[in-house]
């Protein structure tokens, strides 16, 4: 089963293709972002401080299971609903939460991803997952433009089929060698032989005009 945790911002939502074996938790804002584009929660989670009384009554009179937060508290809305729903999960994608969020929570989102590889954020401009050691991932030529990778543990990575092809290469911390570069064959080849590193693949910069 995949979890899905809405946040909401810069995700169509009527346009996202749910798996059918899901649960779909919707947080705070994401919530009314959800009902508002007639995706059937099975949760709503939050302290509902970044939507008005009406919105948030709005969402509860669709039915939906609320779990009502105190706005002081020690974790964030997103990391309860993860806390909350995760076990048994094989994939837990949050929607949102990267373009037009406020920073800090777009690095606790980040931070989340580090904790859990299962842990996939995307909107409709990125994709940012984690891959560890050892693995072999092959990428399709689709629309993503860019491929940036960062060390998520000092890692040893491979590249092949992009414009920048690397051989065990070492990528350490705060190494800014592997941004923005381009897949150039029809798919593209990443190896982890050690560490762990997060891929962030993004569209091209006209998608965020």
């Amino acid at each position: 089963m995949i979890l899905y945790i809405i946040v909401g911002n810069a995700i169509d939502l009527k346009r996202y293709q749910f798996e059918k074996d899901r649960l779909i938790v919707g947080v705070d804002k994401g919530a009314l972002l959800a009902v508002k584009s007639n995706i059937e929660l099975d949760y709503a989670v939050g302290d509902f401080d970044s939507i008005n009384k009406d919105e948030t009554q709005f969402v509860f009179e669709n039915g939906i299971k609320k779990i009502q937060l105190d706005p002081v508290k020690d974790i964030t809305d997103t990391f309860y609903a993860y806390q909350e729903f995760n076990k048994g999960m094989k994939k837990i994608i949050v929607l949102g939460g990267i373009q037009g969020y406020r920073i800090e929570h777009f690095l606790a989102n980040i931070n989340l991803l580090k904790l859990d590889k299962r842990v996939v954020l995307e909107d409709d401009y990125s994709i940012i997952s984690r891959y560890d050691a050892p693995c072999k991932i092959v990428f399709k030529k689709e629309q993503y433009k860019f491929y940036s990778f960062f060390s998520n543990i000092s890692s040893i990575i491979s590249l092949k089929g992009f414009k920048f092809d690397l051989d065990n290469y070492e990528l350490f911390d705060r190494d800014t060698l592997c941004i923005s570069n381009e897949l150039v064959n029809s798919n593209g080849t990443l190896k982890v032989d050690a560490g762990s590193c997060i891929l962030v693949r993004s569209k091209d910069d006209i998608a965020f005009r």
